[in-house]
Formats: structure tokens, sequence, C-alpha cells
């Protein structure tokens, strides 16, 4: 496995993040807050998840990596801990060229010790929405990111990501969906409360991801249901990133 590290968060002018805010994307202040609140709880993260999803969390991740194509240049963000590594590898044992960017430090020292295969892996300690990144990126992947974020954030991560993209690049997206049972609405919200109160997060609902990437100019290529439609795999096709 090869590592590569760039701890941008620390090298970087604080001009750029602030330039970055000034353009619309998350004030500095609150992804500072964000990426310290995940750092709090990156330790115990996959149990807890595992706790109240069981592995459902993971089927749709697992699900989309058939759409990861041999010596892709692929984009994660929000990847969290980093399991989704070891489970890219036993798919593609070598030949990708991953970005994989998280705010929280510890997230991404986590992530550092899972084993990737041959791929090359490059660490990016950022966020997401201003995160200096490479270009000819064929895929990108947010698992569970997107939720943390209102519709005019999602807006401006996909406005950020989309000139770094190849033409006819796949975006693949896995998030929670709203959903009609009682159940999965009490989940909801409880899950709102919880990550606004420990985290700091902006939403308060789902954003509207599907407008804001049409909105983009991507087309919706794939969608697939879980857990009774609560969950969903999305997979959008971007036709003039260059």
């Amino acid at each position: 496995m090869f590592y590569i590290t760039r701890e941008v968060s620390e090298s970087l002018s604080p001009l750029f993040f602030l330039s970055a805010a000034a353009a619309g994307s998350l004030p500095l202040a609150k992804t500072n807050q964000l990426a310290r609140s995940y750092n709090h709880i990156a330790r115990f993260y996959d149990a807890l998840a595992r706790l109240v999803f069981g592995n459902r969390l993971r089927a749709p991740q697992l699900h989309l990596l058939a759409f990861i194509p041999a010596g892709a240049r692929l984009l994660i963000l929000g990847g969290g801990t980093g399991w989704i590594l070891e489970a890219i590898a036993a798919v593609h044992a070598t030949g990708l060229q991953i970005t994989y960017v998280d705010a929280s430090d510890k997230m991404v020292a986590l992530a550092r010790q899972r084993p990737a295969g041959g791929n090359t892996v490059t660490f990016v300690t950022a966020d997401a929405a201003t995160a200096p990144l490479l270009a000819d990126y064929d895929i990108v992947l947010t698992p569970f990111l997107l939720d943390n974020l209102t519709t005019a954030q999602v807006a401006q991560l996909v406005a950020h990501i989309h000139p770094t993209l190849t033409r006819d690049a796949l975006w693949l997206n896995c998030d929670f969906c709203n959903t009609r049972s009682p159940g999965g609405k009490l989940l909801l919200r409880t899950m709102y409360v919880f990550f606004r109160a420990l985290c700091g997060i902006s939403a308060r609902s789902l954003p509207d991801m599907d407008a804001c990437f049409a909105n983009a100019g991507f087309t919706t290529a794939y969608r697939a249901g879980f857990s009774n439609g609560f969950i969903q795999a999305a997979v959008y096709k971007c036709a003039d990133a260059v």
C-alpha cells in the first residue's frame, strides 16, 4: 500500500480558507467546530453506527463499488474512519489513485491505518467544500456526507468539485432519504438533534440532493433503495466537467 499524506488544514494559509468562506462555503469557525466535534467521536463512530444501524450503512456503499473502474482516479469526501479503503482494495487490489478527504484529523489518522492494497492514497485533512484538489477525477464517493449539509451547502460543494472531474465522471452518493414511515421520520429527527448538539452541523433536515446535482448539469444514472427506502445509493453522471 502506498500512502501520500498532506495535512492541508495545517499547511495552507488562513487566507485560503477565509477566501473560500467569503465565496459562500462553510465559515472557517464552523468548519473547525465540525472537525473538533467529529474528533471527539472518531474512535467510537463505527461502533455507534453499528449499534444504531447494524450493517445497513455499509451495504449501499459496498453496492456502489461496482461503479469504480480499474485504474480510476477516485475522490472520497467525508470518508470517516476509512473502512471503505479496505473494501475498495478487495475489489481493486491495485491501480487506483485515491484522494481521501475528511475534516477531522482523528478520522484521517484512523483511515491511515487501514490496508488499501497497492492503491495510492493521498490523505487530505480539510473541509470538503474548500479542500484544494487535483484534477481529472473519474469517480467521487460521498458516503453519508451530504446529510450534514443544507441544500445551499450541498450546491456549493458540488460547484467546488465539478471543475475537478473528467467528462462522464460519476458521483457515487450514499445517504438517507425522507420516508413516510413514522419510525423513519422519528429516527431522522433524532439523528439531526443528536448531530446538531454533538457536532454542530448546520442542517436541520435532509437537503435536496437531486436538485443540487441536476442544477449542476448531472443526470441520475442509477438509484437503488435500501432499508425500505430509508437509505439510497445513487449514481450521478457528469457530462460537462471538462
